[in-house]
């Protein structure tokens, strides 16, 4: 290695896909660490590329930017301030500069990329266990069929979402419900501009994927109680959902790895203490399918013809998410035959169906949970020619809440 050239040299320390290699590389001689101290920026901001990904890497820096926006975090169950400017302007400012990001930042320094990297490797570590947790809740297991990269990447994806809208949004504990629900519907237009750069069913897989998290914290308690001979703390699992959205997902690792007086049961033991007046469900979840089909703020009607613009808004290689998003949809509202088969058994209760993360997976999968019984997405989309008064819309899409369920197979 010491006779290469500088050139080849420098084209080694850019290949490396990992902090320590490249650490480890730059020590062996003179060359290469001088070569490493002029680069440094760009070596690190080339690391991130490579593993975060092209695609991922607007988000990512989205998440680590909007951390700065909060007084606090990752506080172990106290519940987090608001921001210091939740205002639609400065909010809509940030979305702005983050989305779309179709240049790469060749200028990050170490600390930050670092930052970077450390949420990515916090995120992979999830994601796949996620999936498994997921799919241990599916109608007929279906847990043999091993989890393809798209689905995982899915995952992944929905955890920087859940991130990046827990760090914007915050809930404010000290607000009671009569004050925080107005505040919050003040920000509509500020939700609606940050949600629309996603598709309808990746904000479904956020969903999942807090159900999906909880899940995992109650395993957690549960496990740690045991060990310990104490008695299971019995808690709301909808207010599990806020412990999530309010720790965030790396402190939700630190908690995970203690074993001590800050373990997870403690920190959702204060969390409940001090959260009476969260919200126990999302505030967006059941309306946020209006914002891609309401023609306008207060617009009186919804109409689902623009269904194909929203398909084609949102491109995906494998049809499974998007099909699971129309059954959702479409399952209340059209008087169609197709909708009163056997997948209307999986899709009916959306609380129990982000148990077994419906919108995560490919369309093989989705066959195979549904029994062959799932429609084709050109049989749902002609089923699309429905305009409705946007009262009677949101009036149904009350149901979602897992009050109106009838399933009872969660204990919430």
């Amino acid at each position: 290695m010491e006779t290469l050239p500088v050139e080849v040299k420098a084209m080694v320390l850019a290949s490396i896909e990992d902090q320590q290699s490249l650490i480890s590389l730059a020590q062996t001689d003179k060359t290469f660490y001088d070569i490493y101290k002029q680069d440094e920026a760009k070596l690190y901001t080339n690391l991130c590329y490579q593993k975060i990904g092209d695609e991922l890497m607007p988000l990512a820096l989205a998440v680590a930017n909007s951390r700065s926006l909060l007084c606090s975090r990752q506080s172990y169950g106290q519940p987090q301030c608001r921001l210091s400017a939740t205002t639609n302007e400065s909010i809509t400012a940030f979305v702005n500069c983050h989305f779309p990001q179709k240049t790469k930042d060749r200028h990050m320094d170490p600390k930050y990329s670092m930052k970077l990297l450390s949420f990515y490797d916090v995120a992979d570590t999830y994601a796949p266990a996620l999936a498994q947790l997921a799919l241990q809740s599916a109608p007929g297991g279906h847990t043999s069929m091993d989890c393809t990269e798209s689905e995982i990447s899915r995952i992944r994806k929905s955890l920087y979402i859940m991130e990046l809208l827990s760090n914007i949004f915050p809930r404010n504990h000290s607000s009671p419900a009569s004050v925080a629900m107005p505040q919050e519907a003040a920000l509509y237009p500020a939700w609606s501009h940050l949600l629309s750069k996603f598709a309808p069913w990746e904000l479904q897989q956020v969903r999942c994927t807090k159900d999906v998290l909880a899940q995992q914290v109650q395993n957690v308690i549960w496990s740690d109680a045991a060990a310990k001979g104490q008695k299971q703390l019995a808690a709301d699992f909808r207010l599990l959902r806020s412990f999530v959205s309010n720790e965030g997902l790396s402190c939700l690792s630190e908690l995970e790895g203690l074993r001590n007086d800050c373990s997870t049961g403690e920190a959702v033991k204060k969390f409940l203490g001090l959260s009476q007046s969260w919200s126990a469900s999302d505030s967006w979840f059941g309306t946020h399918d209006g914002i891609w089909l309401q023609q306008g703020q207060g617009a009186p009607i919804i109409d689902f013809g623009v269904v194909p613009d929203v398909l084609a808004r949102y491109p995906e290689a494998d049809s499974g998410p998007r099909d699971a998003w129309l059954h959702t949809l479409l399952q209340t509202h059209a008087d169609e035959d197709m909708f009163d088969a056997g997948s209307r058994d999986c899709f009916k209760c959306d609380h129990h169906a982000a148990g077994w993360g419906y919108a995560y997976w490919d369309r093989q999968r989705l066959e195979l949970i549904a029994r062959g019984t799932l429609p084709t997405t050109e049989e749902m989309l002609s089923t699309c020619n429905i305009q409705l008064p946007a009262e009677e819309f949101f009036f149904y899409a009350k149901f979602r809440k897992e009050r109106m369920c009838k399933c009872r197979r969660y204990n919430v």
